[in-house]
């Protein structure tokens, strides 16, 4: 019974979550992939488009497209080396598929690897499953009817495992997923203690976040190009990963150091008072 008492346990400390980082996703999220226990996934992004022409990252093996604008009419498309065309003019594009590719499973061990830029992610784990690693901290972790959701950037990867598909007595099995589990919630749970009282300070202070070395390095870089440049060429310019770099870039922009426009052509940046003066 002891090792049953030690899931419950873990159980217990993600079930705290929901009520720590309650505040910590209060926006949509563009992308969200729900996983089921044989391993296929439901994708479904929101992408929103200023141009002619939308270009949509897909994730591998998308199968059973569904694309269409914010009123259910669908739009046509082209698939061309991952990348989903839209050729139709509309401001807001939904794109759901399913695909078998992104998961991988070793001994009893689930990996879903979402390895394109899709923003922010909301990953729904298969009911009954116990999350055992991450590539990165999530911005926030809830549960739901049994099924835990958590918030990551993309690109990134997570672990789990079915607890649900144990078949009789396997004590050593779940002794071993028992410490995994425990030591990836608390560590969750801490992580959403954390924000939750980074973010509950930075709207009693009204501080900003301190700046990196690299923020600054990109504003001082964006103030030489002439205070302006699209994103591809800042990037090209400070040999950045593009993941990083648009990371980096948006924290700016909310932080009010630089404004971010999308163009037909691609993002452009502009550096404001706010980020001058801090270079300066």
């Amino acid at each position: 019974m002891r090792p049953r008492r030690g899931v419950a346990l873990a159980i217990a400390l993600m079930a705290l979550v929901p009520l720590i980082v309650a505040e910590a996703q209060a926006e949509p999220t563009p992308c969200r992939v729900t996983l089921y226990e044989d391993g296929w996934a439901l994708v479904s992004v929101n992408w929103s488009s200023e141009g002619f022409v939308s270009a949509i990252p897909l994730l591998p093996g998308a199968e059973s497209l569904l694309v269409s604008d914010n009123a259910g009419v669908p739009l046509g498309y082209n698939v061309s080396e991952g990348i989903l065309l839209v050729w139709e003019v509309s401001d807001f594009v939904n794109v759901t598929y399913e695909t078998q590719a992104i998961t991988a499973k070793e001994g009893d061990v689930w990996t879903v690897n979402l390895s394109v830029n899709l923003g922010t992610c909301e990953i729904r784990l298969p009911k009954g499953s116990l999350l055992v690693g991450m590539s990165e901290l999530p911005s926030a972790v809830t549960s739901v009817d049994n099924r835990t959701i958590v918030f990551m950037e993309t690109p990134c990867w997570v672990s789990y495992v079915l607890l649900a598909r144990s078949h009789g007595p396997q004590p050593e099995r779940e002794l071993r997923y028992l410490w995994v589990g425990i030591a990836t919630a608390g560590a969750v749970v801490a992580a959403a203690i954390a924000l939750f009282l980074r973010a509950r300070g930075r709207r009693t202070s009204g501080e900003r976040p301190p700046l990196s070395y690299d923020d600054i390095a990109l504003l001082r870089k964006l103030d030489q190009m002439g205070g302006s440049a699209y994103l591809s060429e800042l990037r090209a310019a400070l040999e950045m990963p593009k993941t990083t770099i648009w990371r980096r870039a948006r924290r700016l922009s909310e932080g009010g150091f630089i404004e971010m426009e999308k163009t037909p052509r691609g993002s452009i940046l502009r550096i404001t008072e706010e980020g001058r003066r801090v270079i300066s």
